[in-house]
């Protein structure tokens, strides 16, 4: 009879200040196979129109759920000997990193045998801050979930898993992070349990390296010129939040939230212009033979909501437009 290798029970150090990492986290705190001595989170940071700090969902997970587990939040990393000094004192065996939100210097690296990140997005492709946003932008029909071990250059470390994600027509930048958040939980249960049974391998990134950007607000308007399909690839990627911005016809800023590509049944129309509407969705021009169907909105200003609650309230019709929103540097 086959025996199964004697696993380690592994100290781990878990860093994340987003919901992608939720499912993670609560794997690692409920199950008995690790020790999860410390918890890692971004400093409270200004929200809102009253700009008051606020934790992040990790800070109040933790409070709610885990107030005995210990928890730092550190406003930066290089230079914070005291924050370096308590995790040295835990000895840990391996990090978990989901989405914390800064880079982890050397000095730590070296801190932690198995430093690894969950990274959600094919390597060396889609490197960078926005993997989700990016492949939904670009139109892909599926993604990774990569775990990797930490180097100083950012996602540029060996890789021990890869899992494959189906990425379906509908989705959009909110149910994407949470099927790929679930299946980071997944992953790490394997790559710790590998660690645990000593038989790990990693493997280098092989191919030409791209780099995906931090958002700017410029980077969420909506250029009507584009096709139909990039500009409701556009529109996934950013729905459910921060929203594809563009102006209604009466110069209003408005998120375009959920679209589906249409047919153009009045060739030659300037991009932007309404080309019908029903009681479901209106219908616009794009800036080939296609259309941009939209189905939900938010105005600025107001809740989300769809076509229908939308065009009760605004009189949206053909021969009206809307717009690009004016650059700054135009």
């Amino acid at each position: 009879m086959l025996q199964e290798k004697a696993t380690k029970r592994l100290r781990v150090i878990f860093w994340s200040s987003s919901e992608f990492g939720l499912p993670t986290l609560s794997f690692l705190l409920k199950s008995d196979l690790y020790d999860v001595p410390l918890v890692i989170t971004r400093a409270p940071a200004p929200k809102g129109r009253k700009q008051e700090l606020a934790p992040t969902v990790v800070g109040d997970y933790m409070r709610a759920e885990y107030p005995d587990v210990q928890l730092a939040e550190p406003e930066k990393l290089a230079y914070n000997d005291e924050l370096k000094a308590r995790v040295r004192a835990l000895n840990p065996d391996a990090y978990v990193l989901a989405s914390f939100g800064m880079i982890l210097p050397s000095s730590y690296l070296a801190l932690a045998k198995h430093p690894l990140c969950l990274h959600p997005g094919p390597l060396p492709k889609f490197r960078g801050a926005i993997p989700i946003r990016a492949v939904l932008m670009e139109g892909l029909t599926e993604t990774q979930l990569c775990v990797m071990k930490m180097v100083r250059e950012a996602d540029a470390g060996p890789v021990m898993l890869r899992r494959k994600q189906v990425i379906d027509p509908q989705d959009n930048f909110g149910t994407l992070r949470e099927k790929l958040a679930l299946l980071g939980a997944q992953c790490t249960y394997v790559a710790l349990r590998s660690i645990g049974e000593g038989s790990e391998h990693y493997e280098e990134q092989v191919g030409e390296p791209s780099y995906t950007k931090i958002l700017t607000t410029e980077d969420t308007y909506i250029d009507f010129k584009w096709d139909a399909r990039r500009i409701v690839n556009f529109i996934r990627g950013l729905a459910p939040e921060p929203g594809a911005a563009c102006l209604d016809p009466w110069g209003r800023r408005i998120k375009l939230l959920r679209a589906t590509v249409g047919r153009q049944d009045i060739p030659g129309s300037l991009p932007g212009s309404v080309l019908a509407e029903n009681k479901v969705s209106f219908t616009l021009a794009a800036g080939d033979d296609n259309a941009v169907c939209v189905h939900e909105v938010q105005p600025e200003g107001r809740r989300i909501m769809n076509a229908h609650e939308y065009l009760a309230g605004h009189r949206v019709s053909a021969g009206l437009s809307f717009a690009n929103i004016p650059l700054k540097h135009e």
